[in-house]
């Protein structure tokens, strides 16, 4: 949460009810809006260096950037 916070950024949606359509969905989906491409990087960097924190709680998730409008 600090990460985000310092980045600027606002939580959108973090769980909820999730439907595959198409493909395979992880158990658990987080949505975080950024002011900028950098600030969502630096936010990255950020959990990045966390990562090790997580233990075995999310051993699988992706992350990704999307620009969006």
């Amino acid at each position: 949460m600090e990460v985000r916070k310092k980045a600027g950024g606002t939580l959108l949606v973090n769980g909820g009810r999730t439907e595959a359509i198409e493909g395979t969905l992880h158990n658990r989906i987080v949505v975080i809006e950024f002011d900028s491409i950098e600030a969502a990087r630096t936010a990255a960097a950020g959990y990045l260096a966390l990562r090790h924190t997580r233990g075995t709680s999310a051993p699988d998730y992706d992350s990704v950037i999307v620009e969006g409008v």
